[in-house]
């Protein structure tokens, strides 16, 4: 199993990605890239009315390229 995982902004900032990627190769994933940027959501803005468009803009840096390659 291979896959794709963004860690979150905050995580990615002050703790780091290690522990997570050891956990998901312990749970049978051989290759999990992380990928970087914005996933478009920041709280609860990418849900808001209005915002849409917005989020899915800066999930398209990144995050949805990545996802639909996978």
């Amino acid at each position: 199993m291979s896959g794709v995982a963004q860690p979150h902004c905050h995580q990615h900032a002050v703790l780091g990605w290690d522990a997570d990627a050891a956990l998901l190769r312990e749970g049978g994933a051989r290759r999990v890239s992380a990928v970087g940027g914005c996933c478009g959501l920041a709280g609860n803005f990418g849900v808001e009315r209005g915002h849409y468009d917005v989020s899915v803009a800066v999930a398209e840096t990144a995050l949805l390229p990545a996802v639909r390659k996978a």
